[in-house]
């Protein structure tokens, strides 16, 4: 890899490329989209390699700077013969602008290593030849100290450590206000280790998700007549109101129109997608009324397609953003809490489902849009439509949950198990099972036999359907 800078002073031809990149610590990745080609020369020595190098806008932090000639303090290196890599002293922090991947590493470090007769494993550096010259790896140590064990030279969020530092003298690089996010990130690190080891603390809730269990509990409610749950949003009080963003849904649905008016087929699909929320009644016009309402919020939309083997489009699933902004850069998914995912160990559902040799797997049939959204918060939950791809749509509202908004995962899986545990006492295994196997509407069980497979699915279909769950 190699700095957006380096790429720009050498005036290097870009071409397009695509990679992901993660980071330590389950940081966002970073998304690469252009590469160039480089040739690295040596200074000392008739060499140079060609690489490809993908381009970012920034590797890592810089390099401590070194005030002494390391060549004054360890002697010994001019009998190893040759020149050092880089020039001593840097009395100033030094970027890192070319960063090679293990592919490439060992095209350049296939020398002898050295340790300088002044160093030791635990004292000084270790000399590397290598085609660029003498390379210095390990830590620095000053004679009359001792040093503690190698610290990783890893990028943490543009905060680094140093390879080695003298037990006696604090990190150069590391600062002392970022120990904590540093300590932090080494928890992250250790509790992904140990996952599927340790017992998973469900009963241990952060504030957010304490306040987001509590307002649903106090308005779920269930409609006899419709068989159906309905819920309140469970809005942040703390959030700010949301401001209405039609404008900007608006220029969304028209560059979505005029993608759609250039492929014709994957237009027809859209509008079958959209026409199947429509005729099932999960969304509706508004009407006048709905004019009055205290908050409003418009959820651009766009198609998710689905390709075959040969990349022809054969679905498109409509995805609505509930991460769009208003004026004051404020989402609607900001304002939601959302609660913990009932019992959704991965590790746990997957061990068990590899238990026996016979599995079998299944769904809830368009889970969100069978749980309906409290009139007082549907115009929450706008957007625009016009079935002809007219530059003047119609204005839309969900009456249900959608797939789009953060709470919806956490408020289904809450419904399923509040569903599941009225029905506990007509098949107690069958429910304990399901519970136990269900992440957000999914769900996948194994078993010794072929014949209980049937008996389950059929008991399991039975109970949600009579929640109009499928």
């Amino acid at each position: 890899m190699c700095t957006e800078e380096l790429a720009q002073k050498l005036k290097l031809k870009r071409r397009k490329d695509s990679m992901n990149v993660g980071s330590l610590g389950g940081g966002e990745p970073h998304q690469i989209t252009e590469s160039v080609l480089v040739e690295l020369r040596s200074r000392v020595a008739d060499y140079r390699v060609m690489l490809r190098l993908y381009v970012m806008p920034r590797l890592t932090g810089s390099i401590e700077g070194v005030d002494y000639d390391p060549v004054e303090r360890y002697p010994s290196i001019r009998k190893i013969g040759g020149k050092l890599a880089d020039d001593w002293p840097q009395e100033r922090p030094r970027p890192i602008d070319i960063l090679l991947g293990q592919d490439f590493l060992w095209t350049v470090m296939h020398g002898k290593t050295v340790w300088p007769a002044e160093a030791s494993s635990n004292r000084g550096p270790v000399v590397v030849k290598s085609p660029f010259g003498l390379i210095l790896q390990g830590f620095e140590a000053h004679p009359e100290q001792d040093t503690t064990p190698a610290q990783a030279a890893v990028a943490l969020d543009a905060r680094e450590a140093p390879l080695q530092v003298p037990r006696n003298r604090p990190p150069a690089i590391v600062k002392a206000q970022d120990e904590p996010a540093l300590e932090q990130l080494l928890r992250e690190m250790l509790t992904l280790e140990s996952v599927g080891i340790t017992d998973p603390k469900y009963g241990q809730l952060k504030a957010s998700e304490a306040r987001a269990v509590e307002l649903l509990e106090a308005n779920l409610e269930f409609l006899p007549d419709q068989k159906r749950f309905r819920v309140r949003l469970p809005f942040d009080a703390q959030k700010p109101r949301l401001l209405n963003n039609r404008a900007s849904a608006m220029q969304r649905y028209r560059s979505l129109t005029e993608h759609l008016n250039r492929n014709k087929k994957k237009a027809e699909m859209y509008k079958e997608s959209m026409n199947k929320y429509l005729t099932a009644e999960h969304c509706q016009k508004i009407s006048p009324s709905d004019e009055e309402a205290d908050e409003i919020f418009y959820l651009p939309h766009h198609g998710v397609s689905k390709q075959d083997a040969l990349g022809r489009v054969e679905k498109v699933r409509i995805v609505f953003d509930g991460s769009a902004r208003d004026r004051l850069n404020n989402s609607l998914n900001d304002k939601l809490l959302t609660g913990p995912v009932p019992d959704a160990d991965l590790v746990r559902i997957m061990t068990r489902f590899r238990m026996y040799p016979v599995v079998f797997n299944g769904d809830v049939s368009g889970c969100f849009n069978q749980i309906m959204c409290h009139p007082a918060d549907q115009n929450m939950f706008r957007f625009l439509w016009s079935p002809d791809l007219s530059p003047n749509p119609d204005t839309y509202k969900f009456t249900s949950l959608i797939f789009g908004s953060k709470s919806s995962p956490w408020i289904s899986s809450t419904c399923i198990f509040n569903l599941l545990d009225q029905h506990k006492d007509e098949d107690p295994e069958l429910v304990e099972l399901v519970k136990k196997s269900l992440y957000v509407d999914d769900f996948v069980i194994s078993c010794p036999t072929v014949k209980r497979p049937s008996i389950w699915s059929k008991g399991s279909k039975r109970s949600l359907r009579r929640q109009a769950f499928a």
